[in-house]
């Protein structure tokens, strides 16, 4: 997993939050 794609999954969860 990159950097990137960790970014991308943790912004996901916390704009659904």
């Amino acid at each position: 997993m990159s950097l990137h794609e960790v970014t991308h999954d943790i912004g996901s969860v916390a704009h659904e939050r």
